[in-house]
This record gives C-alpha cells, structure tokens and sequence, in this order.
C-alpha cells in the first residue's frame, strides 16, 4: 500500500513536471508526457478512484493554466467527425451553472470535471447532384450525481434537441454507403426508414418503429469510433443490447428524467423554478415558452427560439414530441422489439400539465407521436484504466 501511493506520488511529480515544461516551450510532446504519467497514477487505483486523481488534477491543472489546451486529456475519440462543441467563436463551450457546480464540495472529486461541456457529431451526406447535407448533432453534458429516486453512476451526453428529420436523412444515405462496402453492417442498420414524410429538416423525426432508432444510434457510434450498443440477432428482428459497449444509445427512463429535472428540482440553478410549480402555472396558462403542448398542430422545430433552456442546455424534453426511452436498462433480450421501452414528457397534444412531467410515462405501444434524442456514456473508469 505504501509503494503504490509513493509510485503515485511520482508519477503526478511527472504530470505536474510536464505540464510545466509545456507552459514554458509550447512543445505538444509534453502534454503527451503529462497525460502518460496521469494516467500511470490513476492505473494504481481500482475503478472509480482513478477517475477522480485524473478529475481532481486536470480540475487544477485548468484554474493554473488557462492556456493548455485540455482537450487532449480526455477519454473520448476527437476527430473531424465526432469533435468539441464550439461556440461562435470557435471556442469549447461552458456551462457556467455546472462549471460553478463542480466547484462545491459535493462535486469536488466529479469525474464530470475531466469532460468537456459539449461534445457534437458532424452528419455528412449527398444532398443533392452538386452539393452536400451537413447536419450536427450537439450533445451536453450531465455529470453523474446523487437524487432522491437513485444515483446517476456515470456522467453522460445527451442530445441537445430531438433526432431530427435532417440526421434521419443522413443515416439513410449514410448508412447505404456503409452497407456498401460491408454488408455485414446489416445486424447493425439497414439505411431504411419506414416513416416517409416531407417534413423539413429542423423538425423532429415521428417513430413508426424502435428500430429506427437502434439504427440510427449504431450508425453514429459506428462513424464516430464507438462501439454499436445493439444488435439484431441473426436471421430474426429480436434486438439485442450490449451495455458494456460505449456508443450511442437512448436514455433510460431514469437518466431522461434526470436531464430534465436536473438544475431544477435536483441540484438547482439560480433563479430555476421546480417543475411541480411549473406544473401548477402550466395549467393556468399553457405557456409555450415553458413546454410545446396543449392542442399544437405538430411539433416546434429544432431551431425555435431557445425561451426555455434547461439548466444542462437541452430544449424541449418535455411536451412537444414524446420520447423514447429504455425502461431502468434491465433488459437484455427484447421480444418484438418494444418490450422494456416506455414514452417519456408527454407530447404536444396533450391538454393537462401531469401529461408532459419529466415523471409521465406511457407505453410506447399506445403513445402517439413519439420521437428520441440520443445518449452518450462516458465509463470514465473503464476509459482510465
């Protein structure tokens, strides 16, 4: 015990060494250095113990060092694809409220704090005979915490807005051009869809069936490094789903319902407004700029004005379309494809306010309008080891 804590002690002597150096030469190499001897020191520690050394020092090395570049810490695959996301100045976005957060001393050890506060996948495909569609898929992050309804064990992304007719769109030409080089690609995605619309691209894609959204999330985890979550079983439509992989997915009942209430009824921004009051004006008065519902015509779209942002920087988790949502994620083996998802938010023809709480649930087989959004795990703990 003694050793491993004296090994640990030097490597982080290494760590802080190097990052010196590169303050003062600028020479890349030494970031690498850094991020070898931080990760020698976290390798010492079992499971989640490694994660908060690696938080704990990059959270220091961050207020010390504004300059360093930190993005090349992290456990996720940077590419042209799956890339930070950026403000309009080119620059990573922050989420003051939970950058502010991570400063309390519950969130002092938070492997949040090794994570960017946005991540985006970049969609490319053929729009027309001269030209082509470029669609990203933003993603926030939520650091993993404590609530009264259980713990969120891992910090996760998730989708900004709803899957949108634009991505659907790229996964369909996409994924054709996937399969075309490697058909073994089929037990991931086929490239169809069986909702055909003319919906514009902004607006939420509607479901017609899970399996779309199975798709849609392997393809993503596929162009952007991960590893595909489900998987269709040889010669039928069963699903099968691998939790250990770290692609994209959907959200369990439990981590959608965390997004929407976390800074709200969970660790509270300022001036946040808990969503059972919520409810009790939304009964009053319908407010649109709180929740899309109550008689709409159809969805808003992705790019409507952003009056109601929640604290993580997501839009629309409740009301406008219903979401798709594994149930608790205790299942393995799904019959029929939809046994073990619920609808979570309610959607935007629901008349009363109990019918799009983050807490309202129905079956998907008797939901109507029911979209998805996306999530990404981040196992800091298996990345790190």
């Amino acid at each position: 015990s003694e050793v491993r804590i004296e090994q640990e002690r030097l490597w982080l002597h290494i760590a802080e060494n190097a990052i010196g150096w590169y303050r003062s030469t600028k020479d890349g190499r030494f970031l690498a250095a850094a991020r070898g001897a931080l990760w020698g020191a976290a390798s010492l520690q079992g499971s989640r113990r490694n994660s908060q050394i690696c938080s704990g020092v990059i959270k220091i090395w961050t207020e010390q060092s504004k300059q360093v570049d930190f993005s090349k810490f992290l456990p996720l695959p940077i590419s042209d694809t799956f890339t930070l996301l950026k403000d309009i100045t080119g620059q990573p976005v922050k989420n003051l409220f939970i950058e502010a957060l991570l400063r309390t001393a519950e969130f002092s050890q938070s492997s949040a704090a090794m994570l960017p506060a946005g991540v985006s996948v970049v969609l490319r495909s053929k729009a027309t005979k001269d030209g082509m569609r470029e669609v990203p898929v933003d993603l926030v992050l939520a650091p993993a915490a404590k609530t009264e309804k259980g713990a969120i064990q891992d910090p996760f992304y998730i989708a900004k807005v709803e899957t949108t007719h634009g991505m659907m769109r790229c996964y369909r030409d996409g994924a054709l051009t996937e399969l075309a080089r490697d058909a073994e690609l089929m037990k991931y995605f086929t490239g169809k869809l069986k909702t055909h619309s003319i919906q514009q691209n902004d607006y939420p894609f509607q479901l017609s069936d899970v399996s779309e959204a199975f798709e849609f999330c392997n393809w993503l985890s596929l162009i952007s490094g991960f590893q595909p979550v489900y998987r269709r079983e040889t010669g039928g439509d069963n699903w099968i789903a691998n939790f250990q992989a770290d692609g994209f997915r959907l959200p369990t009942d439990q981590e959608w319902e965390y997004a929407a209430r976390f800074g709200i009824d969970w660790y509270p921004a300022p001036d946040s407004v808990p969503w059972q009051k919520t409810r009790e004006e939304l009964d009053r008065d319908h407010s649109d700029a709180v929740v899309w519902f109550y008689y709409k015509n159809g969805p808003r779209p992705s790019i409507a004005e952003a009056k109601f942002l929640y604290p993580l920087g997501v839009l629309d988790l409740c009301g406008n379309m219903g979401e798709l949502a594994m149930q608790n994620a205790k299942w393995q083996n799904m019959e029929k494809e939809r046994i073990g998802m619920v609808v979570c938010g309610g959607n935007f023809k629901h008349r009363t306010a109990d019918k799009v709480m983050p807490w309202s649930r129905v079956n998907f087989e008797t939901a109507e309008n029911v979209g998805f959004r996306i999530v990404l795990p981040v196992r800091t703990e298996i990345l790190l080891k």
